[in-house]
């Protein structure tokens, strides 16, 4: 069966136009999924997609760990700076919470005006006006003229840049007659900043939509070119649900049939561990699944899950394990992009790359440093649970995994991984895994 193609991608959730978490509020933790089933407890529920668990419940973790990723230490600061913004702050909050939210976001911007140069400050800021923009002042119509009015005077405070450039190329890129304006705005942004993106959540949110916006203008080839590009830049992205989805309509408008499954199996193979990712994914093989070999063969890929509750059909091949991934580029040279600090995008990068063994060894380090912080170890632990789904293409094992530390019960079947990697080869990004 041909794929059809479309020029829109789908239209990106919420959840990636959200401005990271002040820590306070953070509510972190490795708890079980409430009603979600064991790996051996799985039953199909309503369709073969959305019957994969996951054995932790999503955290609402930001991709960006603010205070631990400011751009420079408010110790190079002058003093004078940082008065100013403490005053700022205070003078924003206390706006923010009377209902002033255009006061509040003045307040923000002439400390920003005032001080280009104190990023620490300017980018603490630019997430609480981040905020106020998508909580508290909510309407597009409201947020978008604010946005414009940012993003032709700050471009000399790229983080506050790039946070206004986001808001501004997710409305334009669903307006009719806009959508090239978006296209060219989210190239001039990261062409601007290009290493100097900002990392983490700004980022991850930025390049997505630079996907998604040159997509639906229509030019889907420069769209899957940018994917590379934008990979390299920031390998956070490669965990970003719908960084795939906006690949998936690249691929799908740019009329490039052959490649739907490549893409799906990247978005299967890079995706996090939580349920919401599993099913984003899942649901995108058995769309590429059935739009290219029927729906038969979508079925199929549901029994290799070993979800049905039958044990021979936990044998049946799983019709991805030929299936090239959707090629961004040369692996190593994304590992190598990747920041030493940035040790999730290190991971993407090492998934991506087939070196699967590296990736393990990461995600164990991870494990090993994150002794008394919660949202460490379940970061960990669901990185570890990536890499046996990376390697077997199900969630058999990885489950086992998660269940086993969960509860302590059963068998830790991550020596038996730790066995086959070291006696396998190394993959390179389009080689297909199993």
């Amino acid at each position: 069966m041909a794929a059809t193609g479309r020029t829109n991608a789908p239209s990106p959730r919420a959840s990636w136009a959200r401005p990271p978490e002040p820590r306070a509020e953070r509510r972190p933790g490795v708890v079980a999924a409430p009603g979600c089933p064991s790996a051996t407890t799985v039953t199909q529920r309503q369709t073969p997609s959305n019957a994969l668990p996951c054995a932790f419940a999503p955290l609402r973790l930001s991709v960006a760990l603010l205070p631990f990723a400011l751009c420079a230490c408010w110790s190079q600061q002058p003093a004078a700076a940082r008065a100013d913004y403490e005053q700022a702050q205070k003078n924003a909050e206390a706006l923010q919470k009377q209902g002033q939210f255009r006061e509040a976001i003045t307040a923000c911007e002439a400390f920003m005006r005032a001080h280009p140069d104190a990023t620490a400050g300017c980018q603490q800021l630019a997430n609480l006006v981040d905020r106020i923009l998508l909580r508290d002042i909510k309407e597009r119509d409201q947020t978008v003229p604010i946005c414009e009015a940012a993003v032709k005077e700050f471009e000399g405070v790229p983080y506050y840049w790039a946070v206004c450039a986001k808001y501004v190329i997710q409305a334009k890129m669903w307006r009719a007659g806009e959508q090239g304006e978006a296209a060219d705005l989210a190239n001039q942004v990261v062409e601007k900043l290009g290493d100097n993106l900002p990392q983490g959540y700004v980022a991850s949110a930025l390049l997505m939509f630079h996907v998604y916006a040159l997509t639906n203008a229509g030019r889907c080839d420069e769209a899957l070119a940018a994917a590379k590009q934008d990979a390299k830049l920031r390998p956070l992205l490669l965990s970003n649900d719908e960084f795939f989805q906006a690949l998936y309509g690249a691929v799908s408008g740019a009329k490039k049939p052959d490649q739907l499954l490549s893409v799906a199996k990247l978005a299967f193979v890079l995706s996090d561990f939580n349920e919401g990712s599993l099913t984003r994914a899942t649901e995108l093989v058995t769309k590429a699944l059935t739009a290219t070999q029927g729906p038969g063969v979508a079925i199929q890929f549901a029994k290799s899950q070993g979800t049905l509750r039958v044990p021979e059909d936990v044998t049946t091949p799983n019709p991805l394990k030929d299936v090239p991934l959707l090629d961004l580029g040369d692996g190593k040279a994304i590992v190598a992009a990747a920041a030493e600090t940035d040790t999730d995008g290190r991971f993407n990068a090492l998934l991506y790359a087939g070196t699967l063994a590296e990736a393990l060894e990461l995600a164990k380090e991870q494990l090993r440093t994150s002794a008394g912080v919660d949202w460490r170890m379940a970061t960990a632990l669901r990185n570890l649970a990536r890499c046996f789904k990376a390697h077997d293409l199900n969630l058999i094992r990885a489950n086992q995994f998660l269940e086993f530390h969960r509860t302590g019960a059963g068998v830790n079947p991550l020596p038996e991984l730790e066995a086959e990697l070291a006696a396998a080869p190394t993959a390179t990004p389009t080689e297909p895994r199993q």
